[in-house]
């Protein structure tokens, strides 16, 4: 699924330039990000593993469990991004049921992915 489709008229987007931290490793976080436009790259201890681009979406997990931030995000080049919070999540989940199904899909690639570099 293209997450960036829900928020294609995203009214007050987070826009930062190249290299801002969006989420540090280890930290709090209560915060879903979709990428409209730009990357942002994942990195777990260090070690980038993930580029998220338009249309991909990260800080599910903490948003979801409420513990700390499992890896760092940061900006490449330069992003759009839609920052979703824990209402606007359970109204989404509500409202577009397909939305947690391609989330569930979403974070069940990144795991197995995960697991293949272990």
């Amino acid at each position: 699924m293209n997450f960036a489709n829900l928020f294609k008229n995203e009214d007050d987007p987070l826009v930062l330039e190249d290299g801002a931290k969006v989420i540090e490793e280890s930290d709090s976080s209560d915060l879903l990000y979709v990428v409209l436009d730009g990357a942002v790259e994942i990195l777990v201890h260090g070690k980038p593993v993930e580029t998220v681009e338009a249309g991909g979406l990260f800080g599910e997990m903490s948003l979801i469990d409420s513990k700390p931030a499992s890896a760092s995000a940061v900006v490449k080049g330069s992003a759009k991004l839609a920052v979703v919070d824990k209402k606007r999540f359970t109204f989404l989940v509500q409202q577009h049921p397909t939305f947690a199904l391609d989330l569930m899909k979403e974070m069940s690639r990144r795991l197995r992915s995960m697991d293949a570099t272990v």
